[in-house]
């Protein structure tokens, strides 16, 4: 929708690789505080299948959107609805047991 030139579709290209490039090693980090190191393997591949089945999907439903209404439009809204949710479920999270612990522990008895 911002992009009209092959300029700025290369700008907001790199910026939004930069951007999702540089989330992905937090997903380790994220899954590792909240699940622990036991079950790592588990929790990782269920946030990975869980991603792929929504950008599956989220493709799919952006091409049936455009072919029903005839414009992206209503897909960005829906994928900001989705994000802004997203949002505010991870604000509403308790930290992970072991932040709790560490943050117990460095506090003066």
């Amino acid at each position: 929708m911002v992009a009209r030139d092959v300029s700025s579709f290369y700008a907001l290209a790199l910026a939004f690789g930069t951007a999702y490039g540089s989330v992905m090693p937090l997903y380790a980090v994220v899954t590792r505080e909240y699940f622990g190191e036991q079950v790592m393997g588990t929790a990782y591949g269920a946030v990975f299948l869980i991603s792929s089945v929504g950008m599956g999907l989220g493709s799919f439903a952006g091409g049936l959107i455009y072919d029903t209404l005839g414009s992206y439009q209503w897909l960005f809204v829906g994928s900001f609805l989705i994000a802004a949710s997203a949002v505010i479920l991870a604000i509403t999270l308790r930290p992970p047991v072991a932040a709790a612990v560490r943050s117990q522990a460095a506090q003066p008895a």
